[in-house]
């Protein structure tokens, strides 16, 4: 039961619930301690209007984040890599078909893994369980993840 409610749980304490939070518990405690709750409802209107911009996001990321510089296949002989571990990031589930797409970010992922396979000849890996919306008699990203390489790539 806890996979199935684990996205709603997530999208509760994410962002938007703290700020409307500290509105609710400002607004509740209006009568009694004036100034306190003013700030609060202040504090709370003014982050949740910063957390809904996209310029505090992406400096957000820029700034919080870190930055990696994108690796060049020669990087892998250099540095003595062993195998290529491909970082699963979701399949599209329900869908009328009944077939489990990878996700965009996924089929890139597989696609750059695919072709730094070819070019290093080193083994590939993917990762990627059941997920979040996945169902547990339905496939792993990682099966999704090998049919896809095998039948597109």
């Amino acid at each position: 039961m806890l996979p199935e409610l684990k996205p709603y749980l997530t999208a509760l304490a994410l962002p938007p619930l703290s700020p409307l939070l500290l509105i609710a518990l400002g607004w509740w405690d209006l009568q009694r301690r004036r100034t306190w709750a003013h700030v609060a409802i202040a504090l709370g209107v003014a982050s949740l209007w910063l957390l809904s911009c996209s310029a505090v996001s992406v400096w957000l990321s820029r700034h919080l984040l870190p930055q990696h510089p994108m690796v060049q296949a020669q990087d892998f002989k250099t540095q003595q890599v062993q195998a290529l571990v491909v970082l699963g990031g979701g399949v599209e589930v329900d869908l009328p078909d009944g077939v489990a797409p990878l996700s965009r970010h996924s089929l890139d992922r597989v696609r750059q893994g695919v072709q730094w396979a070819r070019v290093t000849q080193l083994p590939l890996m993917f990762t990627g369980g059941v997920g979040w919306g996945g169902r547990k008699d339905g496939p792993t990203e990682g099966e999704v993840a090998q049919r896809v390489a095998q039948d597109a790539f």
